[in-house]
């Protein structure tokens, strides 16, 4: 009996203990489920702010890895910058009809990324914005996409077809750089532009048709595609960047005669070694990079025929010292000219209204320029380094003088007839003895209608010359303005054009104004409230700073410059 009691006992004994252990694992696994769930369940969400998705995250802190299908609410306007940046298991991607941007790197590195339909209504793709999307392989893209740019699918090395067919577009800087399985690429019969390095490295790429609306093909635009053998060319009279099909099969299989390359009637490029060339009549364009580093070119004629001449076509032609730009040359690249350290005198004909960046950079003996009739843009560094450049004639029809057109020419005494400029970059006249002789008006210089900057910091009360249009970079940086009731009038605001105002606090930006450049107000500490009016059209992207150092409370911008810009301070921005 005793023997019995014993037994019972130790059996008791162990159904406890393995009661104790079930319950333990009962608990255990419970609590591991609750905590799935509550990470996984009741505490993922997406984080939205002023109508942009920020991104996805669990708890407070840590963004979402494991949902394989992604779908954002409709309402959404904006995907801002870095939202899903390296999310590997996101592989589907479910986009609202209310879409109108995707912002910088928003799904960069999503290397598991297989599938996403763009919407109508979308504007906006943005630089990097799908860079080295892995597994993507086919992209159609709406006809409402107006800015597709740097970079956005580079890198995407399983995407094999691209569909513009709908789409009004450009297509940016290198924009399918590295996609080296890209085979197929249907291209809008709308497309203006393809800009610098846009399927670089594409070595899977065979063919392409460029339409007919097509007139600009940018540097490197097909390098290294080197088996593209077909390129079809709508237009004889279009604007060919430097090495725009280097490195194709196409371009080398290009017949040479008498050391010119031709197609149909565009010289492609000059491999000979004569003094003086004359370029055969018919030709209508001249390739970028056409006679580029030539050692020993001195004198060039151009046929009556030519109406493009492309970037960097005489770059670093050192000993080039006469050449005759045609009546008919409507269309110039970049850097056309740049470094020809033996040019002294050009005449520039009346038909090319707008002198591309860096045309004449470091032509150290270029002393007088006669401009065309037409000229109304003098676009950035245009004549930067021209160290001897003693005079220019800008007429009443110039409108636009870009950042450093002049920079460096310390020789520069007469710019002609300034009265009509509306625009002017940063430093772009400020080293010459030209503007050194400017005197000021109110306390302040001007170029033309443009105010460059305020001379007296301690002023409050500013009284802008009649007709001022824009306030350039930097022009009241320091000053002890109280507000910008003075600028009624002004078109343009210019790249940090109140930097470091205290005496800032409220800027109410006048109706009227157009445009605003980069940080506006930046570093003005006691500045609170910013009050953009309806009538601006454009600001750059940091119009309003990255939003680390501000201390901005309220920032009223109107509704159709949502998407335009990104801030990621602490600011609440009210669209109205």
């Amino acid at each position: 009996m005793h023997r019995k009691s014993e037994t019972v006992k130790l059996l008791r004994k162990e159904y406890l203990k393995k009661r104790v252990i079930i319950t333990f694992m009962f608990i255990i696994i419970s609590t591991s489920v609750l905590q799935y769930c509550i990470r996984n369940i009741l505490f993922e969400h997406m984080v939205i702010y002023n109508s942009t998705v920020r991104g996805i995250k669990r708890g407070i802190i840590n963004k979402d890895e494991r949902s394989k299908i992604l779908i954002i609410p409709e309402g959404v306007k904006s995907i801002g910058t870095n939202a899903f940046i390296d999310n590997t298991d996101i592989e589907e991607v479910v986009l609202p009809e209310s879409l109108v941007s995707i912002e910088d790197y928003a799904f960069a590195g999503c290397t598991g990324l297989k599938k996403i339909k763009f919407p109508q209504g979308l504007k906006k793709i943005g630089p990097f914005s799908f860079f080295g999307c892995e597994s993507l392989e086919d992209i159609v893209f709406p006809d409402s996409l107006e800015y597709l740019i740097g970079g956005s699918f580079a890198g995407c090395v399983n995407l094999k077809k691209v569909d513009f067919s709908e789409s009004k577009t450009y297509i940016g800087l290198m924009t399918f750089k590295n996609c080296t399985s890209l085979k197929e690429v249907q291209l809008s019969e709308n497309l203006t532009e393809i800009q610098k390095e846009a399927f670089y490295n594409c070595i899977s790429l065979e063919k392409i048709y460029i339409p007919f609306n097509t007139q600009n093909i940018g540097s490197q635009a097909f390098m290294d595609c080197k088996n593209l053998k077909e390129v079809i060319l709508n237009r004889e009279d279009i604007l060919l960047g430097a090495g725009a099909f280097i490195n194709t099969l196409w371009l080398s299989k290009l017949p040479t005669d008498d050391g010119y390359k031709y197609f149909s009637n565009i010289l492609m490029k000059y491999e000979g070694n004569e003094r003086k060339v004359t370029v055969k009549d018919g030709i209508k364009s001249i390739a970028g990079g056409a006679f580029f580093d030539s050692p020993t070119l001195e004198e060039v004629v151009l046929p009556e025929s030519l109406t493009v001449i492309g970037g960097s076509a005489f770059s670093c032609c050192q000993k080039l010292s006469y050449i005759d730009i045609p009546d008919n040359v409507e269309l110039m690249g970049n850097k056309v000219f740049e470094a020809c350290d033996s040019l002294e005198r050009i005449v520039l004909p009346d038909k090319l209204r707008s002198l591309p960046q860096y045309s004449f950079h470091q032509c150290k003996n270029l002393k007088e320029v006669v401009l065309g009739s037409d000229l109304k843009d003098i676009l950035d560094n245009s004549f930067a380094e021209c160290e001897n450049l003693k005079s220019i004639n800008l007429n009443d029809k110039t409108r636009y003088i870009g950042e450093g057109a002049f920079e460096g020419c310390k020789k520069l005494t007469d710019i002609g007839d300034s009265s009509g400029v509306s625009f002017v970059g940063y430093n772009a006249l400020d080293d010459t003895p030209w503007y050194s002789s400017q005197k000021e008006v109110g306390g302040c210089k001007y170029v033309g209608n443009v105010l460059i900057e305020c001379l007296d910091k301690k002023k409050t009360d500013i009284q802008l010359k009649e007709g001022t249009t824009m306030i350039g970079d930097l022009a009241f940086e320091g000053t002890k303005i109280y507000s910008l009731d003075f600028a009624k009038g002004i078109k343009i605001i210019g790249y940090r054009a109140f930097e470091n105002c205290s005496n800032l606090s409220f800027a109410v930006i006048p109706d009227g104004v157009q445009y605003l450049g980069y940080d506006v107000f930046s570093s003005c500490k006691n500045l609170r409230e910013i009050y953009v009016p309806e009538s601006v059209e454009r600001v750059q992207v940091e119009v309003f700073g990255n939003g680390i150092f501000d201390n901005y409370k309220n920032i009223a911008v109107p509704n159709h410059l949502s998407g335009m810009f990104i801030y990621n301070g602490k600011a609440r921005i009210k669209y109205y």
